[in-house]
């Protein structure tokens, strides 16, 4: 007892032990820790919440319930604490169930981290500058890349234009350039700030079924698939997540060129506290497991392969696994890698279970041709052109406005005369003008049965990924192909 009692006295981290819900030991440090007396402490009427940072009152509340009904808490946390002058501290906790003076109690010790997290933050600062430096340099390099293709298949066009040649393999070329570019901008935004994903409920197992053997096809790398027979549905962009399990495959595909076999385990876990999965709520969710036989991950960069534009490869962005850590997060899930070299890498994601049944996709049959007068509404010149081109030859009259006051104006004249439209299209941002927000909530209160649809170049526009909220039947973002605009027109006419 002497040598705990000697440990108990000179340790520099805070010690206690608590028993119905008061202090009945405390050593110096948490004095000194707290700036409260050891007779403060240990006094009947002192509340461990005088301790703790308003912020953080509802939380150190919560978990004092908690144990008060029995029910499982971490034995390890962090909050803001406060010194009885009102300095404010980082404090971690870790606590253990002992028995004192012969009946249950904890025991725990607090470590002021408060210094270390400034360490990290700073770190963190000087890491995010390196960061944003590569960031800028790939982000130049691949659109240069681009834009040269553009510009040479434009070129080669016009050449073989004049000289009566066939134009359509450079066409069909810089049309796949330019969606190319897309795809680009769309991981920018998904790891970056946007890229808010369109969640559902949906089936993780015919997503797992369709996209590996569909990547794999073609390589001498097989695949052997095992999935839980009762897999939860997940709450999921079914876009987004087909993206993160195709850019594992490949990452492991491109690091298995002699073949090989690709694992892949779907199952459903249940996280029972916060810290058993880091960043992870408690709760039900889906754990798939993609592991690789390939050349593995050296320990020393292992840490590195979610960082933007990171890459071992001479080809590639290196956004492939940035973007799936982004969209894990976005997801309220978890990614993690673990690696042997010259043994393989095992890729791990967590995805929250459904709450509720999987919607049944409404069905419509694909229109090819149209009627009926159209209001489009987009600042760009050229962009109106296209598209009032594009939808004349589908069928539809096209009025075009170039502002959100000419759109309420003509809209408004519409339901006065003969000719209503039968749909409004607006473009969400006009610079220094109403964009299709805010029209579109005039529109609705003149016309409740309005059908309008949503376009923009912001990709990560919440009224791109959830329309219906904010009054729109449809969304759809630039650019977009021919048939995806059919595809949409087809859903709501």
């Amino acid at each position: 007892m002497s040598h705990f009692r000697q440990i108990f006295e000179n340790s520099n981290d805070a010690i206690y032990v608590r028993q119905n819900d008061r202090f009945v030991l405390a050593n110096p440090a948490l004095e000194r820790l707290s700036e409260y007396s050891k007779a403060e402490l240990l006094s009947e009427d002192f509340n461990i919440l005088e301790i703790v940072d308003d912020e953080n009152l509802e939380y150190l509340k919560n978990r004092i319930e908690k144990r008060h009904n029995k029910k499982m808490i971490s034995k390890q946390f962090d909050f803001c604490g406060k010194t009885k002058g009102g300095k404010l501290l980082n404090l971690e906790v870790s606590t253990s169930k002992i028995f004192w003076n012969g009946s249950p109690a904890s025991l725990g010790i607090i470590r002021n981290i408060t210094r270390y997290l400034q360490m990290q933050e700073e770190a963190f600062k000087a890491e995010k500058l390196e960061s944003i430096g590569i960031l800028a340099g790939g982000i130049a390099h691949d659109f240069n890349n681009i834009l040269s293709v553009l510009l040479g298949n434009i070129q080669l066009i016009g050449v073989k234009t004049k000289k009566g040649e066939n134009v359509d393999k450079y066409l069909a070329r810089t049309e796949d350039t330019i969606f190319r570019a897309t795809g680009l901008t769309q991981q920018l935004l998904t790891f970056s700030k946007g890229g808010e994903p369109v969640i559902e409920v949906s089936s993780l197992k015919d997503l797992i079924n369709d996209i590996i053997p569909f990547t794999l096809t073609g390589s001498n790398i097989k695949s052997h698939i095992t999935i839980e027979d009762d897999l939860l549905p997940v709450e999921m962009d079914t876009n987004q997540i087909s993206q993160v399990i195709t850019n594992i495959v490949i990452n492991s595909k491109q690091a298995m060129p002699d073949g090989g076999t690709i694992f892949v385990d779907a199952v459903n876990v249940i996280i029972e506290s916060d810290d058993v999965i880091d960043k992870l709520n408690p709760g039900r969710y889906v754990m798939v497991s993609i592991r690789d036989q390939g050349i593995g991950i050296p320990s020393k960069i292992i840490d590195k392969v979610f960082d933007p534009f990171f890459s071992t490869k001479s080809s590639g962005s290196g956004l492939g696994l940035a973007t799936c850590y982004s969209i894990m997060q976005k997801h309220k899930g978890h990614i993690t890698v673990q690696s042997v070299a010259g043994e393989g890498s095992t890729f791990t994601f967590y995805l929250p279970a459904g709450k509720h049944p999987i919607k049944v996709k409404q069905e419509y049959n694909l229109k090819k041709k149209f009627a009926g007068k159209v209001l489009l509404m987009d600042d760009e010149e050229s962009v109106r052109d296209f598209m009032k081109a594009t939808l004349n030859d589908l069928g539809f009259q096209v009025e075009t406005v170039i502002n959100g006051e000419e759109a309420i104006d003509l809209y408004e004249k519409s339901l006065n005369g003969q000719g209503r439209y039968v749909l409004v299209i607006l473009d969400l941002t006009i610079p220094g003008g109403i964009g299709g927000k805010e029209v579109v909530k005039h529109l609705k209160r003149v016309n409740p049965d309005l059908k309008a649809i949503a376009y923009s170049g912001y990709a990560d526009d919440p009224v791109i990924s959830h329309p219906e909220q904010f009054g729109f039947q449809a969304s759809i973002s630039k650019p977009f192909k021919h048939e995806k605009l059919m595809e949409v027109l087809s859903t709501i006419l």
